[in-house]
C-alpha cells in the first residue's frame, strides 16, 4: 500500500508576505539576512550560509552546533541551490493537491520559518482524508528536534494508516 509523508513543505511559494512577517518579528541581523538571501558562488562561504541560516532561522532555538552536525554530511552544490531557487519560484500545486489519493501525513514544526504551519493546513485541507502534526517545540527539522515524538507520530499514523 502507498503512503505519502510531507515533512515541512508547502505546495506553493506565494506567502511572502508571511514569511515578511516572521522576519519583521525574529529581526535576524544583517549577515543571516545576506546568508538567506544571497547564493554565493564559492562552497566554503555557501556551507557557511547554510548552517547560519539554518541555526538562525531554520531551528526552533538558536543552536549552531546542532545545525552543523544536521549538515555535516550533506554535499552542497551552489549552482543546483541557485536553479531550485529558480523552479520553486514558480511552483503551484495547490490545485492539483485533490488528486493525492493516498493516506498522507503531514509533519511541520510550530516554529518553522520556510514553511509555517498554515501551509501544512493548506496542504491538509487539499488532500482527502490527510492528517497534520505540528511538533510545538520545532522549526524546520522536527525530525531533529523533536526526533523521539517525531518517530511515534510516524509509528502510530502507519499502524493506523495499515
Amino acid at each position: 500500500m502507498s503512503r505519502l509523508l510531507l515533512v515541512g513543505t508547502t505546495a506553493a511559494w506565494d506567502y511572502i508576505e508571511e514569511l515578511l512577517a516572521e522576519l519583521r518579528r525574529r529581526r535576524p541581523g544583517p549577515e543571516v539576512l545576506a546568508a538567506f538571501l544571497d547564493v554565493p558562488a564559492d562552497d566554503a562561504t555557501f556551507v557557511r550560509n547554510q548552517e547560519l541560516v539554518a541555526a538562525t532561522l531554520g531551528l526552533h532555538a538558536f543552536d549552531p552546533a546542532r545545525a552543523h552536525r544536521l549538515f555535516s554530511e550533506t554535499v552542497w552544490s551552489p549552482a543546483a541551490n541557485a536553479r531550485s531557487r529558480e523552479l520553486m519560484a514558480g511552483c503551484d500545486v495547490v490545485s492539483r493537491l485533490g488528486e493525492i489519493d493516498v493516506p498522507t501525513l503531514i509533519l511541520s514544526g510550530r516554529h518553522d520559518f520556510f514553511c509555517p504551519p498554515s501551509q501544512a493546513e493548506r496542504l491538509r485541507r487539499g488532500i482527502r482524508g490527510s492528517e497534520a502534526v505540528i511538533f510545538e517545540q520545532s522549526g524546520h527539522y522536527p525530525f531533529v528536534e523533536e526526533a523521539e515524538a517525531f518517530r511515534q507520530a510516524v509509528r502510530g499514523w502507519l499502524a493506523r494508516a495499515g
